[in-house]
């Protein structure tokens, strides 16, 4: 990272150079524009898809249960390392990042999931 610029700067830049292409073939990718660089993008936005349960569906449901359950927010922190390997003329990135927020009653959207509601029965 630039040590002259802060780093709401940079990754505001970084995230303007980083942009959808349509192929040939109708798939939608994500690229760096031409010259720059997407490997700080990409390391970082696969922290932030595992921290928010990529791959795990319902963890923030069971996340909130377990909390209620103990009566206790969730145990130490989360880690996540999030690497994009780079290639002869492309930089390696490396992003280290942490979960600090907790699940709460209002994360909860669906009625059904709710303290107190009857999972075995139908709605009357």
């Amino acid at each position: 990272m630039s040590k002259t610029r802060c780093p709401a700067e940079f990754s505001e830049e970084l995230s303007r150079n980083f942009r959808p292409e349509v192929t040939r073939a109708g798939q939608e990718t994500w690229n760096a524009r031409s010259g720059q660089h997407d490997d700080l993008v990409i390391a970082v936005a696969l922290c932030a898809w595992y921290l928010e349960g990529g791959g795990k569906p319902y963890q923030g449901l069971f996340d909130y249960y377990r909390e209620l359950a103990t009566g206790a927010r969730i145990g130490p922190e989360e880690y996540c390392v999030g690497v994009d390997i780079g290639q002869s003329v492309d930089p390696t990135a490396i992003c280290v990042m942490s979960k600090i927020d907790f699940p709460s009653e209002r994360d909860v959207t669906s009625e059904e999931f709710k303290p107190g509601a009857n999972f075995g029965e139908a709605a009357a």
